[in-house]
């Protein structure tokens, strides 16, 4: 019988996971719905994506079946979007709209909206710099952030 040498490694065994990278989605997501000057805010904490977007459609069809008028998106600590998480953003936002709610974006991160821009949706949005702004202007006279996308250049064929 051969016998194989064991290495035995000093010092404590780590049994605690690594912190994750910033660019690394936790799947974690946190609705806060809170009321400002008599409107609903909805501050969405985290990363928008696959796995945790059908949070952000209960939240749609709880305020459609209060009636909700106006909704602020307070997104200033939504850190990314991904495809799916944009389509339940544009899917909630469509929902409000059949219930005459009128849905803005407010304190978006440049990240979500160069985003949203690359998309091609951005335009969709009323968007304020601050979630103040957004309680204070009226959601139809908002105007939509420009951002610009830089494109690759097209090759014309002769």
């Amino acid at each position: 019988m051969k016998t194989f040498p064991i290495k035995v490694l000093a010092g404590p065994i780590r049994t605690e996971e690594p912190a994750p990278s910033p660019r690394v989605s936790t799947n974690r997501l946190t609705l806060h719905l809170v009321t400002e000057d008599g409107l609903p805010v909805a501050r969405i904490v985290g990363d928008l994506d696959g796995l945790n977007a059908a949070e952000l459609t209960r939240l749609a069809d709880d305020l459609a079946a209060q009636g909700a008028a106006r909704l602020v998106l307070d997104l200033r600590q939504l850190y990314s979007v991904d495809a799916p998480g944009l389509a339940a953003l544009l899917d909630a936002a469509a929902l409000l709209a059949q219930c005459g709610c009128r849905t803005a974006l407010a304190a978006v991160r440049p990240r979500v909206r160069h985003f949203l821009a690359r998309m091609g949706v951005a335009a969709q949005f009323p968007t304020f710099s601050t979630v103040e702004e957004a309680l204070r202007g009226e959601i139809s006279g908002a105007q939509t952030s420009q951002v610009r996308v830089r494109r690759a250049p097209q090759v014309l064929s002769a």
